[in-house]
C-alpha cells in the first residue's frame, strides 16, 4: 500500500468554504517518495547554505564597508518650510560581507526547518 502524505488538507479542510476548494486540496496531496525526495534536498541545501554562510563570514573583509547615516532636523531652520534641510551624521560602517553571511544563514535556517 502506498502511503499518501497529504499536505495542509486536514487544517485546510476545517477552513473550505466549497466543493472546488476541496478538490483543490485533494491535487496538493504528495507521494511518499517525494517527500523523502523534498526532505534530503532541503537537508543538502540547508548544509550546503550553512556551509557556504560560514565560510563568507570568515573570509570577510572587515575594511569592506559600507556607512550608516541618520539624518537629524537642524533645530535652526525648523519651521521653515523653504528653508530646511535635515542634517546627514555617520553613525558607523557596517562590513558587508556580514550581512551576506548573515543572509545566507538564514537561508540554510529555512531550509533546515523545512526538512524536519
Amino acid at each position: 500500500m502506498e502511503m499518501v502524505y497529504q499536505s495542509r488538507k486536514a487544517a485546510s479542510n476545517m477552513f473550505a468554504s466549497s466543493e472546488e476548494d476541496q478538490e483543490r486540496e485533494e491535487d496538493e496531496d504528495i507521494s511518499y517518495e517525494d517527500s523523502r525526495k523534498l526532505f534530503w534536498l532541503n537537508l543538502l541545501l540547508g548544509l550546503i547554505h550553512l556551509g557556504t554562510g560560514i565560510t563568507i563570514i570568515l573570509l570577510t573583509d572587515t575594511d569592506a564597508t559600507a556607512p550608516v547615516y541618520s539624518f537629524f532636523s537642524d533645530s535652526d531652520t525648523r519651521g521653515m518650510p523653504d528653508t530646511w534641510v535635515p542634517i546627514a551624521k555617520k553613525i558607523g560602517s557596517i562590513p558587508v560581507g556580514y550581512w551576506a553571511g548573515i543572509s545566507i544563514l538564514l537561508s540554510s535556517i529555512h531550509h533546515l526547518m523545512v526538512a524536519t
